[in-house]
């Protein structure tokens, strides 16, 4: 028997009666297309009726908890990938303790919604996304309420040396970049977690509207594969579920600096619109799939007085174009390419060098 035609004609064979029936999976089936369309409108929909989320927080699996460690001992000779229903129950009841601590005893202050999903990527071990929702009044709307609820630097270890281990242990980034350019997460000679992240001074809201925390230069350091890891190379967490859960975790605030979340991106780049219209925003919230529509206007050069057409034309072919397009979302009112390039009343050679003194690149 055959699963569709296709796999028939392949064959040669051209019997109908050879190739199985369609069978249609209801919404109920746990992980199926119709299932997760299902689930992903539910999540639509309490995006419509409670705003955008607050926190993003992912919850990993640490193979080293007691709980995991003390059920091993009674299945002599099998190691934690030989034991994958042990390490689910477990990881179930640290997802459970946890929502308990969001929900009930307010970690991150009145929560009106959670919605979580638990993914086993790639058969390895299970690790939980979650969206969560708090009451107004106790969404962080200061860069000082963002320091409190999210780290992304070591704790002093003279003053919180448990805070400290938990950090070294299960927050920093594996070396990448220059340093290791065999990481796993390197690819095409970049990190794809970006990492290592740029030194700040204090945590400040970025134009998409997410906040870049605070990564001092302060000498706590951690050595991995022979490699000195500072600041840098640490994951953005909360103190207080670190050392409660002692794994992994990656928390984010998803607000931005207005309080409310901008329009969807696409009915920005609907056939009708051009960058140059759009608000202002950072490469990285493009969609996935798009057209870029050049602002058809004349644009004029003062040292020439040429008369530039199309911007789809200009410096296409060293890779310009990019950093232009980028250009055109931060400065407003400019009539020359010299304008574009020009930050802090200083004109520079190309784009690329403007975009990186605006701060809106990390790298390339």
């Amino acid at each position: 028997m055959y699963h569709n035609i296709r796999d028939a004609l392949n064959k040669g064979d051209s019997n109908p009666e050879n190739v199985d029936k369609a069978t249609i999976l209801p919404a109920s089936f746990t992980g199926s297309k119709r299932y997760m369309n299902q689930y992903f409108k539910d999540a639509m929909a309490i995006c419509r009726t409670l705003g955008h989320p607050s926190l993003f927080l992912t919850m990993n699996t640490n193979i080293k908890w007691p709980e995991i460690q003390r059920m091993l001992k009674f299945i002599p000779g099998v190691d934690v990938v030989d034991a994958p229903d042990v390490v689910a129950r477990v990881f179930k009841m640290k997802v459970d303790q946890l929502l308990d601590q969001i929900k009930n005893k307010n970690s991150f202050g009145c929560c009106i919604g959670v919605m979580h999903i638990i993914e086993f990527q790639k058969r390895g071990l299970p690790h939980a996304h979650m969206l969560i929702w708090l009451h107004p009044n106790d969404r962080p709307k200061t860069t000082e309420q963002i320091d409190k609820m999210v780290s992304a630097e070591f704790p002093d270890p003279s003053i919180d040396p448990v805070g400290y281990e938990a950090v070294k242990n299960y927050l920093i980034h594996e070396p990448c970049g220059t340093d290791c350019v065999n990481s796993p997460c390197m690819v095409k000679g970049c990190c794809i977690k970006h990492f290592p992240r740029r030194y700040n001074s204090h945590t400040y809201f970025y134009d998409c509207g997410f906040p870049i925390y605070k990564r001092r230069k302060t000498g706590f350091t951690v050595k991995k594969k022979g490699i000195e890891l500072d600041n840098r190379y640490v994951v953005p967490c909360n103190r207080d579920l670190l050392i409660r859960f002692q794994c992994s975790h990656n928390l984010h605030e998803v607000f931005d600096n207005a309080g409310t979340k901008k329009r969807k991106l696409e009915a920005w780049f609907d056939a009708n619109k051009t960058y140059a219209e759009a608000p202002n925003l950072t490469y990285s919230e493009f969609p996935r799939k798009f057209t870029w529509h050049p602002q058809p206007g004349i644009w004029k050069q003062r040292k020439r007085g040429d008369v530039i057409g199309r911007l789809a034309e200009v410096h296409s072919s060293n890779g310009e174009l990019l950093y232009l397009r980028m250009l055109l979302l931060r400065i407003k009112g400019a009539v020359c390419f010299d304008d574009l390039k020009t930050v802090n009343d200083h004109v520079y050679n190309s784009f690329h060098e403007a975009c990186a003194t605006l701060g809106i690149l990390q790298n390339d």
